[in-house]
């Protein structure tokens, strides 16, 4: 968890670095799953802006998510 939160923080100051100003958008949905979106493969629901977005920008694929039941 710690290291993707320093590749995080790597990746937006390098990019600062780069571009005088940098466009960060970050989008957080609640109880959503990664599979939920068009541009995930899902057969049935449409996200067209959502997909507009994915796109254009980064998205994240590669992550690991905990449980949350006790």
């Amino acid at each position: 968890m710690k290291r993707s939160i320093w590749v995080a923080i790597l990746f937006f100051w390098v990019s600062s670095l780069l571009a005088q100003r940098p466009n960060v958008l970050l989008i957080l949905t609640d109880n959503q799953s990664f599979y939920e979106l068009s541009c995930h493969g899902h057969p049935h629901i449409r996200t067209p802006r959502i997909d507009g977005f994915a796109a254009e920008s980064v998205d994240f694929v590669n992550f690991r998510s905990s449980n949350t039941r006790w």
